[in-house]
């Protein structure tokens, strides 16, 4: 039985695969096929796979297999989902564990589905939630060009067993424009770009919904999965965005704790209560910013501050 070695993908707990568009899908269908079907995998859901497999498993093409089929809703490819990744060396059979530069984050990882800088992600929108998705190629195959420090010629076998699935952007309702307030247009894959009023900042501004999600509604200490985007008003360049680094976030939602854990207080104020689904543009300025000593870099004293906040799930 081979003890399974934690994976690093990427800096942060939340892995993102953004679309790319010019990326090919390297499966031509869903159907289980070629070395994938070779796999097998003993271990519980979401724990040590223990996958065994003939070795040496030569994997010239991307193939996959649906090992187990969950019985949870179907993954669609504009999502992401939550999952434990396990990739395994076709030559030998040992688990890998890759080195991309970040911190460890384990095995649970969030990425979405879509096809983009890790090519293997395609075939998890051939599942469902509570499935084990086997997938085999080389790695470069699998894991786009760079194949996270490892030879891009090796041949690797991933067993990724898919937990929960969240949005790939904030899909309510878009609501009315509120006059005061910065605008707000986004780009075909959610990134907000903002415009803010000519003349002084207008007093009283707080938070709105430009989207009504209509999922679960968040509460207090509740990890919200989340994209978020803050500028100082009047700025041209932002000074936090998840979208830079294609990755979301996991955020409790909470007033910053000493630990440094939590939100400004006044978008804290904002996403609770608020259902999973919605879009929030969130002023903040004083008491309700960052405490003192805790803000980015590129906030000062006294800025106001506008935050868009994009609620993708919980967990």
């Amino acid at each position: 039985m081979r003890k399974l070695v934690g994976v690093a993908l990427a800096a942060g707990l939340l892995a993102s695969l953004a679309a790319c568009s010019s990326t090919p899908t390297p499966y031509a269908s869903c159907t289980s096929t070629g070395n994938a079907t070779l796999v097998t995998a003993a271990g519980a859901l979401g724990a040590d796979p223990q996958a065994t497999f003939p070795t040496p498993l030569v994997a010239k093409n991307a193939e996959l297999s649906i090992l187990v089929k969950g019985d949870g809703r179907q993954v669609t490819p504009d999502e992401g989902v939550q999952l434990t990744l396990s990739i395994y060396d076709a030559a030998t059979g040992a688990a890998i564990q890759t080195k991309s530069g970040g911190p460890l984050t384990g095995l649970g990882v969030r990425l979405f589905v879509t096809d983009g800088a890790f090519p293997f992600t395609a075939a998890m929108s051939c599942a469902t939630e509570g499935s084990r998705v086997i997938s085999t190629g080389t790695a470069e195959q699998l894991f786009g060009s760079d194949a996270i420090g490892l030879d891009p010629k090796s041949s690797l076998v991933v067993v990724s067993d898919i937990t929960s699935a969240f949005l790939g952007k904030a899909n309510g309702a878009d609501q009315i424009p509120q006059a005061g307030y910065p605008a707000v247009v986004l780009a075909p894959n959610g990134r907000p770009g903002i415009t803010f009023p000519a003349g002084p900042i207008p007093g009283g501004l707080g938070a709105v919904a430009l989207k009504q999600g209509n999922g679960t509604v968040v509460k207090e200490g509740d990890r919200v999965i989340a994209n978020m985007t803050g500028v100082v008003w009047g700025a041209k360049k932002t000074f936090l965005s998840t979208w830079d680094s294609n990755a979301p976030s996991s955020l409790t939602a909470q007033e910053i704790a000493p630990d440094g854990t939590g939100l400004p207080a006044g978008l804290a104020k904002a996403v609770i209560g608020q259902k999973v689904g919605s879009q929030l543009l969130v002023v903040v300025s004083g008491a309700d910013s960052y405490p003192a000593g805790q803000a980015p870099t590129g906030v000062a004293d006294g800025d106001t501050l506008v935050f868009v906040f994009d609620i993708l799930g919980i967990g």
